[in-house]
């Protein structure tokens, strides 16, 4: 979806169980995500303007090359809350809604090895670490 209202999924998950309003995530929850932290796609963008006169390539990929599951970066999200804050949080199972397009019913793991030969960028900030400084 092309507006901001469904962008963000991870930040606003976070602020949901902050402020204890249940997280709903869709069918089983067993697609697959790479999330990568904004930081370090920062740092590949400006390694990428560094580089761009080595590069014969148009197209790289940016992303840690770790899947992780919808529904495990949720449970994360729940456990961490729960740690920092002793917030209680609750995941709910809904179907998908009838105007979701078939791009969020897929796994999607990027291969940034390309870019890393070339740049010798790698991601520094997991998943975890993120959801805590979320």
């Amino acid at each position: 979806r092309k507006n901001s209202k469904h962008r963000g999924f991870l930040d606003k998950s976070i602020a949901n169980a902050l402020n204890s309003i249940p997280i709903t995530y869709f069918g089983t929850g067993e697609y697959t995500r790479d999330f990568v932290n904004v930081a370090d796609v920062v740092n590949a963008f400006r390694l990428a303007g560094e580089k761009a006169d080595s590069f014969n390539d148009k197209n790289f990929n940016i992303g840690t090359g770790i899947g992780t599951t919808l529904y495990e970066a949720l449970m994360k999200i729940v456990s961490e809350v729960r740690i920092q804050t002793g917030i209680e949080s609750e995941l709910v199972q809904s179907d998908f809604p009838v105007e979701s397009y078939d791009i969020e019913k897929r796994n999607q793991i990027a291969n940034p090895e390309l870019f890393m030969n070339r740049t010798g960028w790698s991601t520094s900030i997991t998943l975890e670490s993120g959801i805590d400084e979320g």
